[in-house]
């Protein structure tokens, strides 16, 4: 009788373990991607560049040295204070294994009535290469110069990295 109790207790041991072993990452991306945008929001309203550093992978904050003077330039972009702006729109690509994640912010309007759209790029996760997990890239473009330019510098701020190398693609995917 005994024997038998304690081969169901091992089995019942054995099947939360495999059960377990499967995917313990309980986040969603979308979700991850919505909060992030948030985040984002709040940090370009409070002028916290730390935070918006420590948003970044560490592949892109080991390559890029002037990171903190694209923050800064960023937020000077931006002619006053956020007043409003739309939920977050998620977008996410991939498998388990190597997931892109970002979101797209519209309607970001200030006090001084110019309008934005703020989105950022980056890696949820990527099993090949931790070093790539986190934001990758924002950007924020100011809509209401953008209906009146054609030049990017005149309408567009960017912080972090468009795109990896292609010999950085080929090794984290």
């Amino acid at each position: 009788m005994n024997t038998k109790k304690v081969f169901i207790c091992i089995l019942i041991s054995l099947t939360l373990l495999f059960v377990s072993c499967g995917n313990t990452d309980n986040k969603d991306p979308n979700e991850e991607a919505i909060q992030t945008g948030e985040d984002i929001i709040k940090c370009i309203k409070s002028q916290n560049a730390n935070e918006i550093k420590d948003m970044f992978c560490s592949y892109v904050l080991s390559y890029k040295k002037n990171i903190e003077k694209e923050i800064e330039s960023a937020f000077a972009f931006i002619d006053g204070e956020i007043v409003s702006y739309d939920e977050p729109f998620p977008m996410t690509v991939g498998s388990q294994k190597a997931k892109s994640y970002g979101a797209r912010i519209d309607n970001v309007k200030t006090d001084k009535g110019t309008t934005y759209t703020i989105s950022f790029h980056g890696e949820f996760r990527n099993e090949n290469d931790k070093s790539v997990e986190g934001v990758r890239y924002i950007k924020i473009i100011n809509e209401t110069k953008k209906a009146h330019s054609s030049d990017k510098i005149e309408y567009m701020a960017e912080i972090g990295l468009y795109e990896f190398s292609k010999e950085k693609m080929d090794e984290i995917f």
